[in-house]
């Protein structure tokens, strides 16, 4: 299943097979850092708005695409609350891999990421409104191997 965080109504680009939608129009509320999701109730947000379920979603999806706007170089701040949202997706405990410090993992999953950035066009090319894709990157989200 492929997981599709966008802050977009509708999305730029088909997608094939089976998959999960986070959008707009559903309102949450911000991550506040209380590590809930960590230490009283393992893998799932104690803050019960309908997206407590998002790091579950990431152990359950072999693809995660963000379609975002473009933001100061990074994702909107709708697609960054949701990732938030989503820390309980890895464990709080920390493994050295390679020389470096990674949160361990919770689930088995590995997963791939695609992040389709958008930002508007001039309206001397197509029109005030139209949108259109400035980068997509591909990567492979890895975690430690350790348990």
């Amino acid at each position: 299943m492929k997981l599709i965080i966008t802050d977009l109504e509708t999305l730029p680009c088909r997608v094939d097979g089976e998959y999960k939608l986070i959008g707009p129009g559903r309102p949450f509320r911000h991550c506040v850092g209380c590590f809930g999701c960590w230490i009283k109730t393992p893998g799932v947000c104690v803050i019960h708005d309908g997206c407590e379920l998002t790091g579950r979603d990431l152990s359950k999806c072999s693809e995660l695409i963000l379609v975002s706007r473009c933001v100061y170089g990074c994702t909107s701040p709708f697609v960054k609350n949701v990732l938030d949202r989503a820390i309980s997706y890895i464990h709080p405990y920390f493994a050295v891999r390679g020389g470096e410090m990674h949160h361990r993992r919770r689930y088995e999953n590995r997963l791939t990421s695609r992040h389709i950035s958008t930002a508007r066009i001039s309206p001397r090319l197509s029109g005030p409104r139209q949108r259109g894709l400035c980068r997509q990157t591909r990567s492979t989200m890895t975690a430690a191997r350790g348990r």
